[in-house]
């Protein structure tokens, strides 16, 4: 009786032990030819044709759905800011909120409330043992505002302003115009200072208490701290055109005044979640993934088992790193931020999918050939 999965046996005419777990093994011995072909189930073949073709839709999909995405989004005021439009909601209208506006809400708060007691343990590990952990959150938390302050809109901010000076030099005493540089300290110094504020965090007191629910989906608490800060109001405020100037310069101060309230619409929401503290805890996810993968790699002995885990794990770690350095030099946050991740992460599982799928094919293909040879 076989008992064994695995086994292997030695006929008379043979030197060599046959599998006899091994259909091609064993069907080249009783034919004896080594150019013989083994049974194929069409049916296997079909599945793995589907999967290939399932992958490559999949990630058809979601690249569109990036796309999209990003064409939606183009123009319109960062969700979670629309209440800085309107800095005193009244009761009845936070209980009407639209579901979207609740689930911004919600995903912003989620972040920042991470972001937050993160940052709020790595202050108290200040003059111990463990003063490193605060010390490279503040490294990383000063990359990101460089990359923030060299971002695309603050390009085009600074090119805006230049313009502007250019055909009407009056401009530089007119209320709001200021250069990219002033606007930017003022901004995140204040922010800084509003979101670090000793026994007001903005998960002080917050957990275990009444309405928890309701407060973290009817209104962003960080941008709750945040709406009060005249830097902030200021960055939203258009700046009055003269009747008396030339067209040149109406052009230009137009232009200046759609720029000005497109940097405020980026700048603000993403200087916020840098100050809550992403960028500390960003480098953790990058950190723990590249040790996960590492150890599983390390644990494994089969050579095929490591390329597939490292594709399968690899891609998506260095997805998700490359994700995180656009979404900051690009001034992406909140739920903007979120849903690119998603999107992102949903592209580099598909991708190692059919890396995966592929090789296993031509792996096959390759083998049978060498059988039949």
């Amino acid at each position: 009786m076989i008992t064994s999965n695995n086994i292997q046996t030695s006929f008379p005419n043979n030197k060599h032990p046959i599998n006899l777990a091994s259909k091609r093994d064993y069907m080249l011995y009783v034919y004896g030819n080594p150019k013989v072909q083994y049974y194929n189930d069409p049916k296997k073949e079909e599945n793995k044709k589907f999967k290939i073709i399932s992958s490559i839709a999949m990630v058809a999909i979601s690249t569109g759905a990036i796309l999209l995405n990003t064409i939606s989004s183009k123009g319109k005021i960062t969700p979670n800011l629309k209440i800085l439009k309107n800095i005193h909601l009244p009761e009845n209208k936070l209980k009407n909120l639209k579901l979207s506006d609740k689930f911004t809400n919600l995903t912003c708060n989620f972040t920042n409330i991470k972001d937050d007691l993160w940052d709020r343990f790595a202050k108290k590990t200040k003059n111990t043992p463990l003063g490193f952990i605060d010390k490279i959150g503040q490294k990383a938390t000063k990359l990101y505002k460089k990359w923030a302050f060299n971002s695309s809109i603050a390009q085009k901010y600074n090119n805006a302003y230049k313009e502007l000076l250019e055909k009407y030099p009056e401009a530089i005493k007119l209320q709001y115009v200021e250069d990219f540089q002033s606007a930017y300290n003022k901004i995140n110094s204040d922010i800084n200072e509003v979101l670090h504020q000793k026994n007001n965090r903005i998960t002080q007191n917050l957990f275990f208490k009444k309405g928890f629910i309701n407060k973290i989906t009817n209104e962003t608490l960080a941008d709750t701290k945040i709406n009060k800060l005249e830097s902030v109001k200021d960055a939203f405020q258009k700046i009055e055109i003269p009747d008396d100037i030339s067209p040149k310069a109406r052009e230009a101060l137009e232009n200046f005044n759609e720029i000005k309230l497109k940097t405020a619409e980026e700048l603000i929401p993403k200087l916020r979640d840098i100050n809550t503290g992403n960028a500390p805890t960003d480098l953790i996810t990058i950190l723990a993934s590249t040790a996960t993968l590492m150890g599983a790699v390390a644990l494994e002995d089969d050579k095929k088992e490591k390329k597939s885990i490292l594709i399968n794990l690899g891609i998506p770690l260095i997805t998700t790193f490359a994700t995180q350095i656009y979404g900051t030099i690009k001034l992406l946050s909140g739920t903007k931020a979120l849903i690119f991740g998603l999107a992102t992460g949903q592209i580099a599982s598909q991708i190692a999918n059919l890396i995966n799928i592929t090789l296993e094919h031509f792996t096959e293909k390759k083998d049978t050939k060498n059988t039949q040879s």
